[in-house]
């Protein structure tokens, strides 16, 4: 009986003094500081993810015309910002319901640097109702750029 006392004890003193140690060890304490913080970028799954850096060129394509215009580098730029603000459509992405549309009133071709034409995106936008078609999702423009979005895109015209 007197062993298994001295053993409980023994244990118990063990295990306190291992917790004091490593409370009080500043080496720890050191590494604990260092760590660094990582900061992972999370994609919005409910904005159009437009990116114009790999974007060779822009093309606008008007239904009364039949000619393609080339879009300068900083309507591009601006473009893919106003763009990049859409926000998805999700009753229309989800629902799987067909609806009779018009012509849209801006398609533009984006062509990408060593890819071929097939590999092309198509972005449609119908003014009336504010939406953008792109890579078959559908979008609503952003409200507050909308009209700098049809401005840019009616001076090509």
């Amino acid at each position: 009986m007197k062993a298994i006392n001295i053993f409980f004890k023994l244990a118990a003193s063990t295990i306190f003094a291992s917790v004091i140690l490593s409370a009080c060890n500043p080496a720890k304490k050191e590494a604990t500081d260092k760590k660094e913080e990582t900061k992972a970028e999370v994609t919005d799954t409910m904005k159009m993810q437009f990116n114009t850096v790999n974007v060779d060129s822009m093309y606008i394509m008007f239904p009364d015309k039949d000619e393609k215009y080339i879009i300068g580098d900083t309507d591009k730029n601006k473009l893919g910002e106003y763009f990049a603000l859409s926000v998805n459509d999700t009753l229309w992405n989800n629902s799987g319901i067909m609806v009779k549309m018009v012509a849209p009133d801006y398609t533009i071709i984006s062509h990408y640097k060593d890819k071929p034409q097939d590999d092309n995106t198509w972005l449609m936008i119908w003014k009336e109702s504010g939406r953008i078609k792109y890579d078959n999702k559908w979008y609503f423009a952003d409200g507050q750029k909308k009209n700098e979005i049809y401005q840019i895109l009616g001076s090509y015209k």
